[in-house]
């Protein structure tokens, strides 16, 4: 071999640590060194013929599989048993001739294709040496694997473009702010609110009223937490719009270091709830709460009195004799006179009271931190009020009215409701004589007793088989066919005959039988649904309601399953009807429906616009049908509020995805009216009253069109 295709490992001549074995000791050292290496390294000689290259090299040109030694030869000879080196030098992008003439080092980005069709990317570097006079020495090149570090870039690119193009091309606002609060990044659409945000703060956009809870939620996204809240803004047009924030930390190294954020703008959906609400809960006729307003407001005393001992006063007032102010003079003129009442009774009270119309000539009035002296002292000023004269369109009206008056929980520990106790009260101010006030009086209500007959009665019921199910049918007012039934319980009473659900259910709550009641109409909905399967009836689904003292139930879910699984059903066979104060801040309630409708089981919300419900509990929350209460749909054949508000509530569930079913039908002209506002499923009177299981089967197996 020619000397020149060796290595030199000696020592200077003199240095005063050589000896003969220097020479071995240092070149073993040095293979030792670039053997360790994971990275290519390649010697050559001034004529470019191989002198050295470490092991991962010719593990990387699978060098072993060549006849003889690489050493002394060139990289055309050696590509000839090496198809990576020939692939290698074919792209080379850096000739060693180039860096001879270069005189430098020089680095370049190559790639190598290996048999089993991997092509990976290597960082080349190719270093000349030259001897003292100048002439070529060795070329050395250095080959580092960087395909991982090139896929690495490669895909941090592609987020790095991703995310751009989400951020520029969203629909909504978007934007970035830096730790110290202020704006460094913004989307085109936040132009339609402001002109720019970059280099303003919180401070600069968000209206005053609504800066402290920005701040607030800014630092506790700084913090690491991500935040949802709404807040208000002045736009380019100086107008107020309501903005629902999404503040997301951004997370590096552990550190937060900005917050990203998205704003929806929901200025038309709020306006267009409250709008809802102003239907749903506001007395078109005198601008007072309407009964549906009431019953929330009552809701909340009585929990309020429960945990505070605070006495909640309620009064009924009803005017005496206005059915004969409306049959003489009109409902133009009775109205009128009904609003003339309410402004008098309103500057009656003060900030603790809550006034109500119920409807027609009657008004409710709750009263808080009060006592029983002090409500009497308000019925007399009231009365008082009403008495004066009222002049409407040249009429003189003397009125008079009578007022009920019952205390919670004073009242309500005699086992009545308060509301029924009032009304107790209000009907015996009638018999004395009217244009007076009553307190009630247990002894007032001769109901009493039954109810607490009933009240006992209700478990030995049960187990003696009293109650059965009847079944109403759901129809699809397009085809008028059977689509669904929901399940009815009534209780046989041997001793008062027929008692509705509406009076025992309730005994069923406070008495804390309705988790039994519960499971044994689970039980017989199932069982029965088996039946008519055996008997080859096309069966529906079949929806009963659940009250929210089961859901709470550990148990609960259990029971349910276990019972399809006994009558060998599947989930899609029931639908359960839940009430809207189930679903109020209860995180167990929403696991509860969740896990039911992962077994198939429908999930609907009953009675909808009758309690604390709104469209946004229904957006947070995943139910499958929503149910249309009955005193919705009463007037919607000749109250446009009332209509409008169906239409809405139809359209907007639609637009939520859920199925609505209208309860309480009971006319021609409302089913065409709900079948033209798309309404997808009836029940009520005019296709069936609630039916026993076997006339039920006979619908169910004739197939007819109900009419």
């Amino acid at each position: 071999m020619d000397e020149s295709c060796r290595l030199n490992f000696s020592l200077p001549v003199g240095h005063p640590e050589f000896s003969p074995n220097d020479h071995d000791v240092v070149r073993f050292q040095f293979e030792t060194l670039i053997n360790m290496m994971s990275d290519i390294v390649i010697f050559k000689d001034a004529c470019g013929r191989w002198v050295e290259a470490n092991d991962y090299a010719i593990q990387v040109f699978r060098l072993d599989d060549m006849p003889g030694s690489y050493i002394g030869k060139t990289d055309t000879e050696i590509a000839r048993h090496s198809t990576v080196l020939a692939f290698f030098l074919k792209g080379c992008q850096m000739p060693d001739e180039q860096v001879w003439t270069a005189g430098t080092t020089i680095s370049s980005v190559e790639t190598m294709e290996f048999r089993d069709g991997r092509v990976n990317t290597y960082s080349i570097t190719k270093v000349p040496t030259f001897q003292s006079d100048g002439s070529r020495k060795q070329l050395i090149l250095f080959g580092r694997d960087i395909t991982g570090e090139v896929e690495k870039s490669k895909q941090l690119s592609y987020s790095e473009q991703t995310f751009r193009s989400l951020f520029e091309h969203h629909p909504d606002p978007a934007f970035i702010l830096s730790p110290s609060g202020h704006y460094i990044m913004e989307n085109d659409a936040t132009k339609r609110y402001v002109d720019t945000l970059i280099g303003y703060s919180y401070q600069d956009i968000v209206a005053k009223e609504s800066f402290a809870e920005a701040v607030a939620n800014f630092e506790a996204t700084l913090r690491g937490e991500t935040r949802v809240f709404q807040v208000d803004i002045r736009d380019q047009q100086r107008q107020t719009r309501q903005l629902i924030i999404t503040n997301v930390p951004i997370i590096v190294s552990g550190q937060v270091v900005g917050v990203f954020g998205i704003a929806k703008d929901v200025t038309e959906s709020i306006a267009a709830q409250n709008e809802i609400y102003q239907l749903a809960f506001v007395d078109h006729l005198t601008g007072l709460p309407n009964r549906r307003a009431f019953e929330s407001q009552l809701d909340v005393c009585l929990k309020d009195a429960e945990t505070t001992d605070i006495a909640t006063i309620l009064m009924e007032i009803d005017l005496d004799g206005f059915k004969h102010i409306n049959d003489t003079f009109g409902h133009l003129v009775g109205d009128q006179l009904l609003v003339s009442i309410a402004r008098r009774i309103e500057k009656c009270l003060n900030h603790n009271a809550f006034l109500a119309r119920i409807g027609g000539d009657e008004f409710l009035v709750l009263v808080s931190h009060t006592t029983i002296d002090d409500s009497t002292h308000i019925a007399d000023s009231i009365l008082t009020a009403i008495r004066n004269p009222v002049v409407v369109e040249e009429n003189t009206f003397y009125v008079t009215a009578s007022i009920g008056i019952s205390c919670s929980p004073i009242d309500d520990e005699q086992g009545v409701n308060l509301v029924k106790t009032t009304d107790i009260a209000l009907y015996r101010a009638k018999e004395n004589g009217k244009d007076q006030w009553q307190c009630y009086d247990p002894t007032m209500a001769s109901e009493s007793y039954r109810r607490f007959i009933l009240k006992n009665d209700l478990q030995r019921g049960i187990a003696r088989g009293e109650l059965t199910l009847y079944y109403q049918p759901k129809i699809a007012p397009e085809t008028e066919q059977i689509v669904g039934a929901e399940a009815l319980v009534r209780w046989q009473h041997p001793d008062f005959g027929i008692v509705e659900p509406g009076y025992f259910i309730p005994m069923a709550e406070e008495s804390g039988l309705i988790t039994q009641l519960g499971n044994w109409v689970i039980r017989e909905v199932t069982q029965q649904i088996q039946r008519w399967s055996a008997l080859n009836v096309c069966t529906v689904p079949v929806s009963f309601n659940v009250s929210p003292k089961q859901l709470v139930q550990s148990e609960f879910v259990r029971t349910v399953v276990a019972s399809l699984e006994a009558a060998g059903i599947e989930g899609v066979c029931i639908e359960l009807e839940i009430t809207e104060s189930a679903m109020i801040h209860n995180d167990h309630v929403v696991d509860t429906i969740r896990m039911l409708q992962n077994r198939g089981i429908k999930v609907s919300v009953d009675d909808f616009g009758t309690g604390y419900s709104s469209f946004g509990q229904l957006r947070r929350h995943r139910f499958d049908a929503l149910k249309v209460d009955k005193s919705f749909v009463d007037s919607i054949a000749f109250d446009k509020s009332s209509a409008t508000l169906v239409k809405a509530m139809i359209q907007m569930a639609h637009d939520l995805g859920l199925r609505v079913i209208v309860e309480g039908v009971e006319t021609r002209e409302q089913v065409e009216i709900l079948r033209d506002y798309g309404c997808d499923e009836i029940q009520g009177y005019y296709y069936s009253r609630p039916v026993p299981p076997e006339e039920f089967e006979t619908l169910l197996r004739q197939g007819v069109t109900m009419a």
